[in-house]
């Protein structure tokens, strides 16, 4: 590998373009094998490989590619494959294009994040938030009368209460 970046090639390790010689196929019945795929498509032409693409549990997600040695063997294939049933499902085949790589900055994230640290809420941080069931406007009022409370070091009575809640009246 070349320490140069400019010398170095992209480094995918799929090719992105579309591969005449590889059939996408779906549609599959979920007890499908990789010997009933190649049983399928063997008469059209040599094959390459097959590939069953299954979950992490090994059970076929009802997808395969097929990779034929040449494009002609694929096109036939393709053309003489596709909309046929098997155990009564409808298969769907098509020429192999991979997914176009996208920009990193592109992909969203959930939850979103902030730019910076200070405009992120402290739950997107992991760490708790300080609630107060006090609404805003009332917040600042009894804020203001604390202060002055405090130097008075007077308790509060109901007639103090509701001037502070209700407005002075």
């Amino acid at each position: 590998m070349s320490p140069d970046k400019q010398s170095r090639s992209s480094g995918l390790r799929f090719p992105t373009e579309l591969e005449k010689n590889k059939l996408f196929v779906k549609g599959l019945p979920f007890t499908c094998t990789k010997t009933d795929i190649e049983n399928i498509f063997k008469p059209y032409g040599a094959l390459k490989d097959v590939r069953v693409v299954t979950f992490r549990n090994g059970h076929s997600k009802g997808l395969a590619y097929v990779d034929f040695e040449d494009e002609v063997s694929a096109a036939q294939a393709l053309l003489k494959t596709d909309n046929t049933i098997i155990k009564d499902r409808t298969i769907s085949v098509a020429l192999s294009r991979p997914p176009e790589r996208r920009d990193p900055s592109e992909i969203k994230s959930y939850p979103p994040v902030a730019k910076f640290k200070s405009q992120a809420s402290p739950l997107l941080l992991g760490r708790r938030a300080k609630l107060s069931f006090t609404p805003s406007v009332l917040q600042k009022k009894s804020a203001q009368t604390a202060s002055t409370s405090a130097d008075d070091k007077t308790p509060l009575n109901n007639d103090d209460f509701r001037k502070m809640l209700l407005g002075s009246k």
